[in-house]
């Protein structure tokens, strides 16, 4: 079962520091975890706490410029956790240092957004893969807000957010893309960007603002899905740092994302493609299942959701022990109720039944 954590806190850095101290030792986990995986892709030891500060400070800087509150979130948690606030910001900013240390590594997230004008809520999850040694590390964490509204994210233990839905009906979907400008600079964390979309959307618009007004260093799709005023409707943020590109659903109401650039002019410095192509397969193979349905439930997603053609890149990527380390793993399948305004989650990712895996595909 997922864990949940509710704060009780409505000031970001009181909110901050009672998550810290509740959470210290599964946030020095993320710590040490992210430790042994920058040391394995660069090839030569890196200690978290002390190779990464100024990064962290950079990461720091850049959320207090754009988003105060979310910059006291991360000192609170540091103060509760007892550690330095720029280590806090460093795996906030976990995606911009691997950019910036220009480093080469799978592609990882598949996402499926859906909306039917003759249906009810929209349909809207997706498979979040990452490194083995971080993939367990997670929790489902449930903010609440002085104006009375609920922030909901499935994020990681020191990280503000990722995949979530606000109390408002706008959710957010989340997979990494990787462009030829990244890595300059450290710039707004993209995973606090996520976060800033939920807490300040009390609608899509609101939302999209937030998104657009961000200046980022590295690369990622913010997949938004709203259910307001009994009308659905979702969107595709590219952010990268020449960006936001726009993306929206097919003419069927299908917004499907994985890891490559969709937007013409973000396109022409993608590098993804070339590096790791299965991107193309993931989507093209959720697209040709997905796209005959006119009516698509949560079953029918995760019935291509298990999808394990590709292997270690597949869909659904469950690692074998001949792999090296680190190697991607799915860690879980994440489902937006928009119903209830919460989130769903499937440990280890939706295996089904039976595993998908024939030739046809």
């Amino acid at each position: 079962m997922a864990y949940v954590f509710r704060s009780t806190q409505v000031e970001p850095r009181a909110r901050g520091k009672e998550f810290g101290s509740v959470h210290a030792d599964r946030i020095n986990d993320s710590i040490a975890s992210y430790s042994y995986i920058y040391s394995e892709l660069i090839g030569r030891k890196f200690d978290f706490a002390k190779d990464f500060l100024s990064f962290g400070l950079e990461a720091l800087a850049a959320t207090r410029r754009q988003a105060p509150a979310l910059c006291e979130e991360m000192i609170g948690i540091a103060e509760g956790a007892g550690i330095e606030p720029a280590i806090i910001g460093a795996l906030n900013a976990r995606t911009e240092i691997l950019a910036r240390l220009r480093v080469s590594y799978p592609g990882e997230c598949s996402a499926v957004a859906h909306i039917d004008p003759a249906g009810t809520e929209p349909l809207a999850l997706q498979n979040w893969d990452w490194f083995e040694p971080a993939a367990d590390n997670w929790l489902v964490w449930e903010i609440p807000h002085r104006d009375g509204s609920m922030t909901t994210t499935f994020t990681e233990f020191g990280m503000l957010g990722k995949i979530g839905i606000n109390s408002h009906g706008v959710g957010a979907l989340f997979t990494i893309l990787r462009h030829a400008n990244d890595g300059a600079n450290i710039g707004f964390p993209v995973h606090v960007a996520a976060r800033w979309a939920l807490d300040t959307g009390k609608n899509i618009t609101t939302a999209m603002r937030s998104l657009a007004l961000v200046k980022v260093s590295a690369s990622s799709s913010i997949t938004l899905v709203s259910n307001e005023a009994n009308s659905r409707t979702a969107v595709g943020f590219e952010l990268y740092p020449r960006g936001p590109g726009i993306v929206f659903p097919n003419d069927k109401g299908l917004l499907v994302r994985t890891n490559h650039f969709l937007t013409a002019e973000a396109e022409k410095g993608d590098k993804q493609p070339s590096a790791f192509p299965d991107t193309f397969l993931r989507r093209d193979i959720l697209m040709r299942r997905l796209a005959p349905i006119n009516h698509p439930t949560v079953d029918d997603v995760l019935a291509v959701m298990c999808n394990r053609i590709g292997g270690e890149y597949a869909i659904c990527a469950i690692p074998t022990a001949d792999q090296k380390q680190p190697c991607r793993k799915t860690a879980a399948t994440v489902i937006l109720d928009f119903e209830r305004h919460t989130l769903r989650v499937i440990e280890g990712g939706y295996r089904g039944a039976s595993l998908v895996n024939d030739a046809a595909d």
